[in-house]
């Protein structure tokens, strides 16, 4: 984010305005000295990377979300304990003699309930999923020793630590943060492939639906809505069960966030999927599925920010030089893995940094940013040559 706020001409446009006329001062005026102009500066440049970290990050798309697939290592329940802790105060009376009155105060830790996955993400969870995990799995329990701490009894909480270790693979996703430099760049290499009209026609008709979203499983697991059928197949819940699994196997190994988009349109549809995604999330790897009546799969793309060409050739025709039918679900999901392990390779947002750039705030927040300078800059000015 930094670099793209001194990459902008704007921040240092309005950096210059209270430098400028500092300098005028230092020169003309003697109760403007040199301990106020630092401050002034430091007060100046802090205020605008702080209000254009804000904007960029809450009026933009710059910063997006991404999904890390993994699966649930353990799950944890750590009891809650009171413990003691030094709150000594210090007084001095008007002499300057100051003296410290010691004292000890109690505070209590309160219960944790957490999942641990295999990307050493901590996913937290309610009494009930924690009960649903410890009666599917065996939890064991593990005396914890602490110091300071004053309660050992079930009444006020022992502090001791509880593991479960599922004996079956549960699929985890979770979602983190990224800077798209894509997206926000004026001027970059992704083009507008759709119109408008056409996306808002769709979005009606309810062929375009909007990126997937999480949701939680029983133990309390984020996983994506990684399926969309806009066809009412009924397969939906069978493709999702597959492709959990799937993302669990590559979400690591290739950086790789599987989705399947199922629709009975025709082959520009990718187009104004791609559009409406804004290409999609940096590690997606999005198969759409164009079908017909009978459930044959028709025509098949793809979109993501692999590497190579490879990914999406592979794709298109596999799917296409072979005959599919939609009803076999274990069949597609495979192949889909297989190209993905074969043939994906993640593309680093970080190539894209040169955009960094073209990123800019539109004009009305500029505009903002540059009245509330002057406004800060004429009360700070003002503070100095008063006092």
């Amino acid at each position: 984010m930094f670099e793209i706020i001194i990459n902008n001409t704007g921040f240092w446009f309005n950096l210059a305005i209270p430098f400028v006329v500092s300098i005028f001062l230092l020169i003309t005026n003697k109760e403007f000295i040199l301990k106020e102009f630092a401050i002034q500066f430091l007060a100046i440049t802090l205020i605008l990377i702080g209000s254009y970290f804000l904007l960029f990050s809450t009026t933009t798309d710059l910063v997006d979300n991404e999904v890390y697939n993994g699966k649930i290592v353990k799950i944890i329940k750590e009891e809650p304990y009171d413990y003691n802790y030094d709150c000594s105060t210090k007084t001095c009376d008007s002499t300057g003699n100051c003296r410290t009155i010691q004292k000890t105060c109690t505070s209590t830790e309160p219960e944790k309930r957490y999942i641990v996955t295999s990307n050493k993400e901590k996913i937290n969870i309610s009494k009930l999923e924690w009960n649903i995990s410890k009666n599917d799995f065996r939890a064991k329990e593990t005396k914890t020793y602490r110091s300071n701490q004053t309660s050992f009894s079930k009444l006020r909480g022992e502090g001791d630590i509880w593991i479960v270790i599922p004996n079956k693979q549960i699929p985890t996703s979770v979602e983190h943060s990224y800077i798209n430099y894509v997206v926000v760049a004026k001027h970059n290499i992704v083009n507008r492939k759709a119109l408008e009209s056409d996306i808002n026609y769709h979005i009606n008709e309810k062929t375009l639906l909007p990126y997937p979203t999480l949701y939680s499983n029983k133990y309390g697991a984020t996983l994506l809505n990684r399926v969309i059928d806009t066809t009412n197949s009924g397969l939906a819940s069978s493709y999702l069960k597959e492709l959990n699994m799937v993302a669990m196997r590559v979400g690591k190994s290739k950086q790789a966030n599987p989705i399947i988009y199922i629709t009975n349109q025709g082959r520009d549809f990718k187009n104004i999927l791609e559009t409406y995604y804004k290409g999609g999330k940096k590690n997606d790897t999005i198969l759409i599925l164009g079908v017909d009546d009978k459930k044959d799969i028709v025509w098949a793309d793809s979109i993501s920010w692999s590497k190579t060409v490879d990914f999406s050739i592979n794709i298109g025709n596999v799917f296409t030089d072979s005959k599919f039918n939609l009803n076999e679900v274990d069949k597609i999901v495979s192949t889909f893995e297989n190209s993905i392990v074969k043939y994906y390779i993640r593309k680093p947002m970080e190539e894209f940094k040169y955009l960094s750039e073209n990123i800019t705030l539109p004009i009305g927040w500029q505009v903002f940013i540059f009245l509330l300078n002057v406004i800060t800059s004429f009360f700070l000015f003002r503070y100095f040559l008063k006092n």
